[in-house]
Formats: structure tokens, sequence, C-alpha cells
């Protein structure tokens, strides 16, 4: 929940319920920051064989699978990145009175897994979107 978010009570209240509920085997989080602290507090906890993944890793998340703590997260689209694309179709419509259709604007996810970690730490490609967009828009930055 909104409360729980602001008072850092994700994780400790994702433990509790994980030892409440021992069949449950798998944790996903929204956002992989929500579960910084995770690996910590299941191993506090006692709590093994639980795949911790995640949407749009953060550093944390990183270390996770490159540790083999973590089991999966997605890779993208950052952020800022998502911020582009709207304003993109926010201009689009704006210069040509064009309504996106479904998978117009898709932004780039991939799924990172120990297996393919290598030493990313963050997911933030491409680099240089807001140039490549900035162009794409006839602004100088």
């Amino acid at each position: 929940s909104l409360p729980q978010v602001s008072a850092s009570a994700i994780v400790p209240t994702t433990v509790t319920t994980l030892k409440a509920n021992p069949s449950i085997k798998y944790v996903v989080f929204v956002t992989s920051s929500f579960g910084d602290g995770i690996t910590a507090g299941l191993k506090a906890a006692g709590l093994t064989g639980i795949q911790v993944m995640g949407q749009d890793m953060d550093p944390t998340g990183a270390a996770g699978l490159q540790n083999k703590t973590e089991a999966a997260h997605t890779g993208g689209p950052a952020i800022p990145y998502l911020g582009f694309i709207s304003m993109d179709m926010a201009l689009r419509h704006l210069e040509t009175g064009a309504i996106s259709s479904a998978g117009d604007y898709t932004a780039p996810i991939q799924l990172v897994t120990p297996a393919n970690i290598g030493t990313t730490s963050v997911w933030d490609q491409p680099s240089n979107a807001l140039q490549q967009f900035l162009k794409l828009w006839k602004v100088k930055s």
C-alpha cells in the first residue's frame, strides 16, 4: 500500500507474509527498488527457496542477480525513457492529430537473469535516448 511505501514497510511486510504462508515461493516487486533489502530480510527470517524478481532493475537488484540471490528483473524501460515516449506521443498528436495505435510506442524491455546480467548495474539504454528524441523533435538542447 502507499502508506507501506512511505513508511519503508514493504520488505518487512513481505517477509512477514512469506513466513505466514510457506507455500509462496515467488515474490515480484512492481518496482525493483521496492524490494531493496529483501535478500537480507529473507535470510534473517530463515526463509529459503523464495524466487525474488522485480520490474525496472535498480543497482541493488542487479547485485542480487550477479550474486545469484535473486532470480530475475526486467531491464527497462528507464523512467526517463518512459517520459520521452509520453512526450513523443503528445507532440505527434499535436503535430499530426494522430492517435497511437496499440504497440506504436512499446518501450524496450529485457529479462535480466543471473545468466545474462554480466556487469550491468542498471538498465538505461539507449544511453543517448534524450539526444535522439531532441533530434527527432527538432529541439536544440
